[in-house]
């Protein structure tokens, strides 16, 4: 049986994913039923949050990078969080979606 076919709130396919594979993988999108569940519980473990996440699910998106006219944001940007785009490919993101308006 295929396992099912997650997209985290960064807009990244969780099959690709090391934890996905070794069945450790909790990222949702930002509409997720359990998204909600899962940043309660970073908070009580962790006395923190994953920000995108929190901000996806406020926000009531499901995947930044196609839901949210502010990607790529100052979280994104952030050079204490590693996240998993390249500073080129969010320059990238940010001119192609300006140069539209």
């Amino acid at each position: 049986m295929e396992k099912e076919i997650k997209i985290s709130a960064y807009g990244i396919c969780c099959s690709v994913c090391k934890m996905f594979k070794l069945e450790n993988c909790y990222c949702f999108s930002g509409t997720d039923s359990r998204a909600k569940d899962k940043l309660k519980k970073q908070q009580e473990k962790l006395g923190d949050v994953c920000k995108i996440l929190a901000c996806a699910v406020e926000k009531a998106i499901s995947y930044c990078p196609r839901d949210c006219k502010e990607f790529p944001c100052i979280l994104y940007q952030s050079e204490s969080r590693c996240y998993p785009y390249s500073e080129g490919f969010l320059k990238m993101i940010k001119f192609r979606s300006q140069r539209g308006k």
